[in-house]
């Protein structure tokens, strides 16, 4: 769970680590613009062009990657980070799990603060770098975990007739 006792109300956003409390409210104020998601509601699409970066403020979303596998954000977390960098697709559905509020940063905005507040804006950039980095990690090793999991299945599963089948020609031929 992410902290939110700060004193301004803003959760503690992963992204601003090594910010100053004082800049981070500012360049919430100024870069960023709020909206708000019904719970249910879909925020963002797969495969839809994205340019822009949303840190929950308040409320819970969700990406569901897959039939087993979804991934939440509370506040203080972000999603849409590759979309920022690099102007492609989005690459999950996010839903509102419950009414959510977000900032959202569209590229556009992310250049002005790039002009504007370089360091800052170097120290939000690299802090995107490790967020991506960890996801990366977790990403890898599910993927390891499914091909376990379906080497084990495949390993320990009943032949099928076709099985068989091959089994007894190859029989035959020798």
């Amino acid at each position: 769970m992410t902290d939110t006792n700060r004193s301004d109300g803003i959760p503690d956003i992963r992204l601003f680590g090594g910010i100053p409390e004082a800049s981070q409210r500012l360049i919430l104020e100024v870069y960023f613009t709020k909206r708000a998601y019904a719970a249910g509601a879909t925020i963002v699409q797969r495969h839809d062009d994205g340019t822009e970066i949303f840190i929950v403020l308040k409320g819970k979303a969700y990406a569901k990657i897959s039939n087993d596998i979804r991934v939440t954000f509370e506040p203080g977390e972000a999603f849409g980070e590759v979309c920022l960098v690099d102007e492609g697709y989005r690459s999950a559905t996010v839903f509102a799990d419950e009414a959510v509020e977000a900032a959202v940063m569209s590229r556009t905005a992310y250049e002005a603060f790039k002009a504007e507040r370089a360091q800052e804006a170097l120290v939000f950039l690299s802090n995107i770098a490790s967020a991506l980095a960890a996801r990366l990690r977790r990403t890898n090793n599910l993927a390891r975990a499914a091909e376990r999991k379906a080497h084990e299945l495949e390993t320990h599963r009943e032949p099928s007739l076709w099985d068989r089948i091959k089994e007894a020609l190859t029989r035959n031929e020798s």
